[in-house]
This record gives C-alpha cells, structure tokens and sequence, in this order.
C-alpha cells in the first residue's frame, strides 16, 4: 500500500473517531460506530484546525443519526468536531430521539449543525418534521436538546407553514 493510500485512511479513522465522540442523541448513538460514504475526499489542516470534505452522494451514519448531502465539510479543532455542513438537493438530518418515537426529519438545501450548542439550521427550501408537528420555511433553528423550532418565511411569501397532529388516543 502506497503513502498516500495509508495517510487517507489514517485520516478517515481519525475523522470517524472524532465525530463519535461529539454527536448525541438516543443515549447508545454516542457508542456507535461512525460510517461515512462518499465518491472521494479530502482534508485539511491548518492553525485553526481540520477541515474535511466529502463529495458526491455523501451518507454519514451514526446509530440513529443520518445526514446525506452532495457536499459535507467537517470542521474539528483540537480533535474535536466543532460543526457539521451538508448542502444538497436537498440535504437531509435524520435522527431518533426517543426509542418509541418517530425520528426528527429535516431537508434544507443547506444543514449547518453547530455541536457545542446542538443547534441545526436549515436554510433555502427548509422543512423538519418531529412527531406531532411539521414546519417549513425558508429558515428554521433545531435545537436537539431543548427540542425548540424556530422558523422565518423567505422572499416570496415571507411566511412560515407548521402544521400540528392531533395525538391518536387509542
């Protein structure tokens, strides 16, 4: 195996076991294995840290958590992943709060989650669906652990669209 071949998986295993530690969610979610498939990839150092970038139909699993996107650039500094971005048509977080609830399901044709606050915001063509409610706008923040939407209306309507499901008692 060449230099270049072994320095990439080096940096994969590195990348994989940064993220598992950081991403939370299902309390088992933390303790599993991080997959990332993608066409290619590449990553960078510098003083302000790691970035590594994804490219073509891009699917990274972490027990419940999905996100898949064109494009994911990781940003990580002090081996420690700082924020998530995933852009696509559209980009899509997926990811299992509770074990007898639906997963939260957001697409955007921009993701960007920030771990240190668990925050996801989706911007153009954004929508998330979380048991009971669904909303869409052209802007919406996800706080995970809070379970806080806010939403904001693009250009064109300048509205926002949530829609509440009524509880089934059965």
């Amino acid at each position: 195996m060449n230099k270049p071949t072994q320095l990439m998986r080096l940096f994969f295993l590195i990348t994989l076991v940064m993220l598992q530690q950081q991403i939370l969610a299902l309390p088992e979610d933390s303790q599993q294995p991080i997959n990332i498939q993608a066409d290619r990839a590449s990553q960078q150092s510098s003083a302000d840290g790691e970035v590594t970038e994804y490219f073509g139909n891009v699917e990274m699993t972490q027990g419940s958590m999905k996100i898949n996107g064109d494009h994911i650039v990781i940003h990580s500094r002090d081996r420690k992943v700082t924020s998530v971005k995933a852009t696509g048509n559209p980009a899509r977080f997926e990811q299992q709060s509770q074990h007898d609830e639906a997963p939260v399901v957001a697409n955007a044709r921009q993701l960007d989650y920030t771990l240190n606050n668990e925050t996801i915001v989706l911007t153009t063509d954004a929508s998330i669906e979380k048991p009971g409610a669904t909303f869409n706008g052209d802007r919406i923040e996800y706080n995970i652990a809070m379970e806080r939407v806010k939403a904001r209306g693009g250009e064109k309507s300048g509205r926002v669209n949530m829609v509440l499901t009524p509880e089934n008692k059965q």
